[in-house]
């Protein structure tokens, strides 16, 4: 939600982030060997392909047909080398915000505050999100979409809006075996969540939120079934 995630400065402000945790606690581990062979492929072999002369992959019609009608194609694969090196940016930063989480070493307790601290921090997006669809108005990095949505796309905020529903489904059926308080603020949380997702319109979020219940309900019988 941090300006809409499209402008400059703010996936250069992520990336800065991401850079600042590398260096305060580099990554020790990763996932294993293989996993970083996909990865390697997925970067040199797809993401890097991009900046490979256009002649060596073969050539396609409408390149052709583009440079017949006066329009310049550049020497690589990519139409758009500068805007292909910012993708792979991106994508290094992405793999690079992954590596650091995986070395994350929490606690039981701290895994369940950060589920909960995310969990409210949608709530509240979302809140904001049915508020001003009420009020009919636009969030101002996000005037393209058809209705309130922190991205152009409303789609995008729709699958945060379903990462928080999720989220606050599952911590409501684990507070169910505990503390009934824990439930009532679940559902306070889930609320704002769900609310969003409908007045958001977006039915791939709500398919993915229905499909993330039935993955929480299958988990927690999967759990207690084998105590």
């Amino acid at each position: 939600a941090a300006g809409g995630g499209t402008p400059v400065w703010s996936r250069a402000l992520i990336m800065m982030v991401t850079g600042a945790w590398i260096i305060w606690q580099p990554p020790k581990e990763t996932p294993s060997r293989w996993f970083e062979i996909a990865l390697l492929i997925l970067v040199l072999g797809c993401a890097a392909s991009s900046f490979l002369p256009a002649a060596w992959l073969g050539s396609v019609s409408w390149r052709g047909d583009l440079i017949r009608m006066g329009g310049t194609m550049p020497v690589t694969n990519a139409p758009s080398p500068w805007l292909a090196g910012e993708a792979l940016a991106q994508l290094l930063a992405g793999l690079a915000w992954l590596y650091a989480c995986w070395n994350l070493r929490l606690s039981h307790i701290a895994r369940k505050l950060a589920l909960w601290g995310a969990a409210v921090l949608i709530a509240v997006l979302s809140a904001g999100a049915t508020w001003g669809n009420l009020l009919h108005e636009k969030y101002p990095l996000g005037v393209e979409a058809m209705n309130f949505s922190y991205f152009p796309n409303r789609n995008q905020s729709a699958l945060w809006y379903c990462l928080g529903g999720v989220i606050a489904f599952g911590l409501l059926i684990d507070g169910m075996h505990r503390r009934r308080g824990r439930v009532v603020m679940a559902a306070v949380v889930l609320a704002p969540c769900m609310l969003a997702l409908v007045m958001g319109g977006s039915r791939m979020a709500l398919a993915l939120f229905a499909l993330g219940v039935v993955a929480a309900v299958v988990v927690r019988l999967g759990r207690i079934s084998g105590k």
